[in-house]
C-alpha cells in the first residue's frame, strides 16, 4: 500500500491534475490506517503474548519506547553538586572502586583437596561455532569493536581462528588487553538517583571474551557436578534452577513444617557489593581446593589479574581504574 501511495505521489506531481492528487490522498489515509492497525496488532498479539512467554522481551520493549529518557541526573557528593557528565563519570567510577577488597594476609590455608584435577581442555571447532551462533546479534559491541551480529554471521568462517586464539589462551593463560578493560554501565537501585551509593556497575566486556568464559565454565560445571561438589541447595547460577525453584521448595518445606506443627526459623542475608568484594586471591585458593588446577586455575587468574574499568555516563567516559577484587557483573 506504501508503494502504491508513492506511485500515486509521483504521477501526481508529474500531471498536476487534481483527480490524481486525490487519488494520492485517499492512498495516503489508507496506508496510514494500514500501519496503524498493523502496529496495534502486533503490540496485541506479538507483545502482548511476550509478557507472559517471555517478559524479558516486553520490558526490553517498553525501555526502547520510553519517551522520557534523561540519562544520569545531577550527582551530590561529600557536599559538592556534580552536572558535568565526565565529572559524574569519574564520581561513579570512584564510587565503584572505592568498595573494592584490600587483601588481608596471610590468606587462610585450607585443608589437603580430596578432588582430582580438572582435566586438560581441548577447545573444539564445533563448539566455538555453535557458541558464536547463538551470539545474541542485538549485543553492544565491546571495547574490542567487533560486532555481535558479524560474528554471528561469519562463525562458521572465522571459528578455526577463533579456536586457534582461544585455545592459545588457555595453554599460555595470557588474554588480550581488549579481554581486561571493561566500560562500566551504571544502573540505579533505589532510593535518591543524585547519591552514587544508588547505582549498581554493569560491565559492557568482549564478546569473544564472554564466549571464552563460556567454555571455560562448561569445563568447570563437568568437573564441579562429577565430584557433587554444588549442594542441591545451591539454586542459583545453576541450569535449570532459579529463585522460583528454591522459592517452591522453601514454601513446600515450610508447609510440611507447619503441618507436622514444628518450629520454622530463617535467617536471611544480604551482602553488600558481594560481586564487588570478591577477593581473587581467596577465590583462587578456593578453586584449587575442589581441584580447579593447572592451566584452568592459571586462566582465571589471568582473567581477574589486571583488570580495568571505567564508567560511561551519556557517552561521557571515567578515567581508568584498577579493579583489585570481584568478579564482572556483565550484562546478559
Amino acid at each position: 500500500m506504501q508503494r502504491k501511495r508513492n506511485k500515486s505521489h509521483k504521477k501526481a506531481k508529474q500531471t498536476g491534475r487534481n483527480s490524481d492528487w486525490e487519488k494520492f490522498r485517499q492512498l495516503r489515509r489508507q496506508a496510514s490506517k494500514a500501519a496503524a492497525k498493523s502496529y496495534s496488532d502486533y503490540l496485541n498479539n506479538h507483545i502482548g503474548e511476550s509478557l507472559k512467554t517471555n517478559p524479558k522481551q516486553f520490558w526490553s520493549f517498553m525501555k526502547v519506547n520510553k519517551r522520557e529518557c534523561i540519562g544520569i541526573p545531577t550527582l551530590q557528593t561529600n557536599g559538592q553538586i556534580i552536572t558535568n557528565d565526565c565529572d559524574k563519570a569519574n564520581t561513579l567510577n570512584n564510587h565503584f572502586s572505592s568498595v573494592f577488597t584490600q587483601e588481608i594476609y596471610p590468606i587462610p590455608k585450607l585443608s589437603p583437596s580430596v578432588y582430582s584435577d580438572i582435566p586438560f581442555l581441548e577447545i573444539g571447532i564445533d563448539g566455538v561455532v555453535k557458541q558464536l551462533k547463538n551470539i545474541n546479534q542485538n549485543k553492544a559491541t565491546g571495547p574490542d569493536e567487533l560486532p555481535a551480529r558479524v560474528l554471528k554471521e561469519a562463525a562458521a568462517e572465522i571459528a578455526p581462528i577463533i579456536t586457534h586464539i582461544f585455545q592459545q589462551s588457555y595453554n599460555t593463560s595470557k588474554l588480550p588487553d581488549d579481554w581486561l578493560q571493561a566500560l562500566v554501565t551504571p544502573i540505579h537501585k533505589k532510593s535518591l538517583k543524585s547519591d552514587p551509593a544508588n547505582y549498581r556497575p554493569i560491565s559492557l566486556t568482549c564478546i569473544l571474551c564472554k564466549v571464552m568464559e563460556h567454555i571455560i565454565l562448561s569445563n568447570m560445571w563437568k568437573h564441579l557436578h562429577k565430584h557433587n561438589i554444588l549442594l542441591h541447595f545451591q539454586h542459583g547460577f545453576q541450569s535449570g534452577l532459579s529463585c522460583e525453584s528454591q522459592l517452591i521448595e522453601t514454601v513446600h518445606d515450610w508447609i510440611q513444617a507447619m503441618d507436622n506443627k514444628s518450629q520454622i526459623d530463617a535467617i536471611l542475608l544480604d551482602f553488600a557489593k558481594a560481586f564487588d568484594k570478591v577477593p581473587h586471591k581467596r577465590l583462587l585458593s578456593k578453586l584449587a581446593f575442589y581441584g580447579i588446577t593447572g592451566n584452568t586455575k592459571n586462566w582465571i587468574k589471568s582473567f581477574l589479574s589486571h583488570r580495568k574499568q571505567r564508567v560511561s555516563v551519556n557517552g561521557a567516559l571515567s578515567d581508568n581504574t584498577c579493579v583489585t577484587s570481584g568478579v564482572p557483573q556483565a550484562q546478559s
